[in-house]
């Protein structure tokens, strides 16, 4: 049986059932690592060591050893066939500023992630740093080090405001020519950046219930 690492409904029933089962990573294995971790004691109290077995079966990742170092002992890492980029235009994101994360991104998959893949990656880390800096996975404290936390990785900087948007610098961006393109996924260029106080509402305008006015 093929399954998600973090949905463990499946793993428990082909535990009962004696299915041999197999994980296919769908992101970073610290990320599902950390889930599991916090799933253990919910596991362990079904059933002693059934947090260990879940974790021994096969993991298939698509990301190199020096991109997700994992932690699991039986890592299977594949890649899928070469093919020519087809389809819809990608979302943009500035990755194409760092060109390390650039290009090992587009070395572990056949296309370049776009702001969800990326912006996901950015918001998980900042959970995970919070939840570092509070010492604690209670939501209240880790919410409250999420704001005080400043932003700061290869995708985004800026500060998590008061009624939970994320602020940061924006750009205004334009499709290259096809000769002003030096090389694959090279689409847009920066026009300019705004600032992150006139990109985002202003706060005293915000609707959220959690601002004290």
């Amino acid at each position: 049986m093929l399954r998600d690492p973090v949905e463990f409904a499946s793993a428990v029933a082909a535990e009962e059932r004696g299915i041999r089962q197999v994980r296919v990573g769908f992101g970073l294995a610290a990320t599902e690592e950390f889930i599991l971790d916090m799933s253990t004691p919910a596991l362990e109290s079904f059933r002693p060591g059934l947090a260990r077995r879940i974790a021994g079966p096969e993991y298939l990742t698509l990301f190199p050893k020096s991109l997700d170092d994992s932690g699991f002992g039986n890592v299977r890492r594949y890649r899928l066939p070469n093919s020519a980029p087809t389809g819809a235009l990608p979302d943009w994101w500035h990755g194409s500023r760092d060109p390390l994360i650039y290009i090992t991104f587009g070395t572990a998959a056949p296309r370049m992630p776009g702001m969800v893949q990326a912006g996901t990656y950015s918001a998980v880390l900042h959970y995970l740093k919070a939840i570092a800096a509070a010492g604690s996975t209670d939501g209240k404290a880790v919410a409250a080090k999420m704001r005080e936390i400043k932003v700061d990785d290869f995708f985004a900087k800026g500060f998590v405001r008061e009624d939970g948007r994320m602020v940061h610098d924006m750009l205004l961006v334009e499709v290259k020519k096809p000769d002003e393109s030096k090389a694959a996924w090279d689409y847009y260029k920066v026009l300019r950046t705004i600032a992150a106080n006139d990109a985002a509402q202003p706060l005293d305008q915000s609707k959220c219930a959690f601002v004290k006015k």
